[in-house]
């Protein structure tokens, strides 16, 4: 590596941790898509309450809204599937544990990873569930993190772990906003 390059990310890992403690924003909501209205500021002050009450508040999560093309064409690039999707999620980190949080070498390295949200299908789900669609929103959101921090739902066991995690997260929020939301993630029996 040159000085240069060396000097550069030290800056900028200084400079996002500098800018997060005096902004405060472990969120970054990006709306990128036309086809929904979304009222940006709840979804946001949710997802914020969602990382800390998973005890991430040190950590970064980015959320992009985006519509059906885009959330299809990455659901093809990343996992192979060329289909249109509700919600994605990639991690920033390798846990080794699921459900418990990375420990990052630096502090620009507390970052979660990115979520992204297909807001014309989410839309269309809760028009055919007459659901909320900041409820429908939360409960995704609450997914993702989960996966953010290494759940999985490829079998019966890491099915089911990530749904005690999704769980919890979601009582903690029921309580506090007086909900009754459910894990999208479902208990598989024997």
């Amino acid at each position: 590596m040159t000085l240069p390059y060396i000097l550069f990310s030290f800056c900028l890992c200084h400079l996002i941790v500098i800018s997060k403690f005096i902004l405060g924003m472990p969120i970054f909501l990006k709306n990128l898509q036309r086809a929904v209205r979304l009222n940006e500021h709840l979804l946001h002050f949710h997802c914020t309450f969602l990382l800390n009450a998973a005890r991430a508040e040190k950590f970064d999560v980015s959320i992009a809204c985006v519509d059906n093309r885009e959330i299809r064409n990455l659901n093809r690039i990343y996992r192979n599937v060329n289909a249109t999707t509700d919600v994605l999620s990639f991690p920033y980190h390798e846990v080794a544990t699921p459900g418990t949080l990375p420990s990052p070498a630096a502090p620009c390295d507390y970052y979660l990873g990115d979520i992204v949200l297909g807001m014309p299908l989410i839309a269309a789900q809760c028009a055919a569930d007459r659901t909320n669609l900041v409820d429908r929103l939360t409960v995704l959101v609450t997914h993702a993190l989960c996966h953010l921090m290494g759940h999985t739902h490829h079998t019966r066991a890491t099915c089911n772990a990530m749904f005690q995690d999704e769980a919890q997260l979601l009582t903690v929020f029921n309580t506090t906003f007086g909900t009754q939301l459910k894990p999208l993630t479902i208990v598989v029996k024997q």
